[in-house]
Protein backbone atom coordinates (compact mmCIF):
# COMPACT_ATOMS: atom_id res chain seq x y z
CA UNK A 1 0.00 0.00 0.00
CA UNK A 2 1.39 3.41 -0.98
CA UNK A 3 1.34 6.68 0.89
CA UNK A 4 -1.78 8.78 0.63
CA UNK A 5 -1.88 12.57 0.41
CA UNK A 6 -4.32 15.37 -0.37
CA UNK A 7 -3.51 18.84 -1.63
CA UNK A 8 -5.83 21.77 -1.20
CA UNK A 9 -4.71 24.26 -3.84
CA UNK A 10 -5.88 27.81 -4.48
CA UNK A 11 -5.48 28.34 -8.25
CA UNK A 12 -6.58 31.99 -8.25
CA UNK A 13 -4.02 33.14 -5.66
CA UNK A 14 -1.29 35.20 -7.30
CA UNK A 15 2.44 34.83 -6.68
CA UNK A 16 2.40 38.18 -4.86
CA UNK A 17 -0.34 37.03 -2.45
CA UNK A 18 0.83 33.47 -1.77
CA UNK A 19 3.17 33.92 1.21
CA UNK A 20 0.90 36.31 3.12
CA UNK A 21 -2.16 34.14 2.56
CA UNK A 22 -0.22 31.01 3.58
CA UNK A 23 0.68 32.72 6.88
CA UNK A 24 -2.94 33.74 7.43
CA UNK A 25 -4.10 30.20 6.63
CA UNK A 26 -1.57 28.62 8.98
CA UNK A 27 -2.54 31.00 11.80
CA UNK A 28 -6.23 30.18 11.30
CA UNK A 29 -5.68 26.42 11.28
CA UNK A 30 -3.51 26.61 14.40
CA UNK A 31 -6.07 28.84 16.18
CA UNK A 32 -8.80 26.24 15.44
CA UNK A 33 -6.66 23.37 16.78
CA UNK A 34 -6.40 21.69 13.38
CA UNK A 35 -2.60 22.04 13.25
CA UNK A 36 0.11 22.50 15.84
CA UNK A 37 2.03 25.76 15.50
CA UNK A 38 5.56 24.37 15.27
CA UNK A 39 6.86 22.65 12.16
CA UNK A 40 8.33 19.19 12.69
CA UNK A 41 12.15 19.52 12.59
CA UNK A 42 12.61 15.94 11.29
CA UNK A 43 13.31 15.98 7.52
CA UNK A 44 11.70 12.53 7.22
CA UNK A 45 8.45 13.89 8.67
CA UNK A 46 7.97 17.30 7.03
CA UNK A 47 5.30 19.84 7.84
CA UNK A 48 3.08 20.86 10.69
CA UNK A 49 1.71 18.02 12.85
CA UNK A 50 -2.04 17.56 13.30
CA UNK A 51 -3.61 19.44 16.17
CA UNK A 52 -6.00 18.16 18.82
CA UNK A 53 -9.10 18.96 16.74
CA UNK A 54 -7.85 17.64 13.38
CA UNK A 55 -9.97 14.49 13.67
CA UNK A 56 -13.15 16.59 13.77
CA UNK A 57 -12.65 17.73 10.17
CA UNK A 58 -11.57 14.48 8.53
CA UNK A 59 -13.35 11.26 7.74
CA UNK A 60 -13.19 8.58 10.48
CA UNK A 61 -9.94 6.76 11.08
CA UNK A 62 -7.70 9.65 12.07
CA UNK A 63 -6.24 8.23 15.26
CA UNK A 64 -4.03 5.62 13.59
CA UNK A 65 -2.52 8.32 11.36
CA UNK A 66 -1.22 10.19 14.41
CA UNK A 67 1.28 7.36 14.80
CA UNK A 68 2.58 7.68 11.23
CA UNK A 69 5.94 9.31 10.71
CA UNK A 70 4.70 11.30 7.71
CA UNK A 71 1.43 12.91 8.80
CA UNK A 72 2.41 16.55 8.52
CA UNK A 73 0.91 19.40 6.56
CA UNK A 74 3.18 21.14 4.07
CA UNK A 75 2.55 24.66 2.72
CA UNK A 76 3.68 25.48 -0.83
CA UNK A 77 3.99 29.14 -1.83
CA UNK A 78 5.74 28.93 -5.19
CA UNK A 79 4.42 28.15 -8.66
CA UNK A 80 3.53 24.47 -8.41
CA UNK A 81 1.64 21.63 -10.04
CA UNK A 82 -0.41 19.85 -7.39
CA UNK A 83 -0.66 16.42 -9.00
CA UNK A 84 -2.30 13.14 -8.01
CA UNK A 85 0.90 11.08 -7.97
CA UNK A 86 0.14 7.44 -8.73
CA UNK A 87 -3.50 8.29 -9.42
CA UNK A 88 -2.49 9.92 -12.70
CA UNK A 89 -4.64 12.54 -14.39
CA UNK A 90 -8.24 11.86 -15.42
CA UNK A 91 -10.25 14.77 -16.81
CA UNK A 92 -13.77 15.42 -18.06
CA UNK A 93 -14.35 17.55 -21.16
CA UNK A 94 -16.90 20.31 -20.53
CA UNK A 95 -17.99 20.18 -24.18
CA UNK A 96 -18.56 16.46 -24.83
CA UNK A 97 -18.68 15.16 -21.24
CA UNK A 98 -16.25 12.32 -21.88
CA UNK A 99 -13.61 11.39 -19.32
CA UNK A 100 -10.11 10.79 -20.53
CA UNK A 101 -6.46 10.75 -19.61
CA UNK A 102 -4.53 13.26 -21.70
CA UNK A 103 -1.98 11.90 -24.15
CA UNK A 104 1.78 12.19 -23.79
CA UNK A 105 1.73 15.85 -24.88
CA UNK A 106 0.44 16.76 -21.40
CA UNK A 107 4.01 16.86 -20.11
CA UNK A 108 4.95 19.60 -22.58
CA UNK A 109 1.80 21.58 -21.74
CA UNK A 110 2.46 21.34 -18.00
CA UNK A 111 6.04 22.49 -18.61
CA UNK A 112 4.77 25.48 -20.62
CA UNK A 113 2.49 26.42 -17.72
CA UNK A 114 5.30 25.91 -15.22
CA UNK A 115 7.52 28.16 -17.34
CA UNK A 116 4.96 30.98 -17.01
CA UNK A 117 2.31 30.51 -19.72
CA UNK A 118 -0.92 30.72 -17.70
CA UNK A 119 -3.02 30.48 -20.87
CA UNK A 120 -1.68 27.20 -22.29
CA UNK A 121 -4.54 25.19 -23.84
CA UNK A 122 -5.38 21.49 -23.58
CA UNK A 123 -7.41 19.94 -26.39
CA UNK A 124 -9.96 17.18 -25.81
CA UNK A 125 -8.81 14.18 -27.80
CA UNK A 126 -12.43 13.19 -28.52
CA UNK A 127 -14.17 16.37 -29.65
CA UNK A 128 -11.35 18.89 -30.13
CA UNK A 129 -12.63 21.32 -27.48
CA UNK A 130 -9.80 23.59 -26.30
CA UNK A 131 -9.68 25.01 -22.80
CA UNK A 132 -7.04 26.50 -20.52
CA UNK A 133 -5.07 23.69 -18.89
CA UNK A 134 -5.73 25.13 -15.43
CA UNK A 135 -9.53 25.05 -15.95
CA UNK A 136 -9.89 21.33 -16.66
CA UNK A 137 -11.55 19.24 -13.94
CA UNK A 138 -12.54 15.61 -13.56
CA UNK A 139 -12.38 12.58 -11.29
CA UNK A 140 -8.58 12.86 -10.85
CA UNK A 141 -7.75 16.50 -11.58
CA UNK A 142 -4.55 18.35 -10.95
CA UNK A 143 -4.34 21.93 -9.70
CA UNK A 144 -1.98 24.67 -10.78
CA UNK A 145 -1.09 27.63 -8.63
CA UNK A 146 1.10 29.50 -6.19
CA UNK A 147 -0.54 28.39 -2.94
CA UNK A 148 -1.36 24.88 -1.84
CA UNK A 149 -1.44 22.85 1.35
CA UNK A 150 -0.61 19.14 1.24
CA UNK A 151 -1.90 16.84 3.99
CA UNK A 152 0.35 13.79 4.20
CA UNK A 153 -1.26 10.54 5.40
CA UNK A 154 -4.44 12.19 6.70
CA UNK A 155 -7.85 10.56 6.22
CA UNK A 156 -10.01 12.27 3.59
CA UNK A 157 -10.70 15.89 4.47
CA UNK A 158 -14.30 16.80 5.12
CA UNK A 159 -15.81 19.55 2.97
CA UNK A 160 -16.13 21.72 6.11
CA UNK A 161 -12.34 21.90 6.41
CA UNK A 162 -11.99 22.94 2.78
CA UNK A 163 -14.64 25.65 3.31
CA UNK A 164 -12.79 26.90 6.41
CA UNK A 165 -9.60 27.09 4.36
CA UNK A 166 -11.37 28.95 1.53
CA UNK A 167 -12.75 31.42 4.05
CA UNK A 168 -9.32 32.08 5.54
CA UNK A 169 -7.69 32.53 2.13
CA UNK A 170 -10.59 34.30 0.40
CA UNK A 171 -10.17 32.21 -2.77
CA UNK A 172 -11.79 29.00 -4.07
CA UNK A 173 -9.94 25.75 -3.53
CA UNK A 174 -9.41 22.62 -5.58
CA UNK A 175 -8.73 19.33 -3.78
CA UNK A 176 -6.32 16.89 -5.41
CA UNK A 177 -6.20 13.33 -4.04
CA UNK A 178 -3.00 11.42 -4.54
CA UNK A 179 -0.96 8.34 -3.83
CA UNK A 180 2.75 7.66 -4.03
Amino acid sequence: MGSYFQSVAFPTVTAAEAKDLASKLLEGLVARGILLGAENPDELAPGYPPGPRAHELTEPGFEHTRELLANGVVFETERNVFHAGGNGLELTCRACGLEHSPDSAIGDLVQQWFDGDDDVLLTCRFCGHRERLVAWDGPWPWAFGHLGVTFLGWPRLRPELVRIMEGLVGHPARVVLGTV
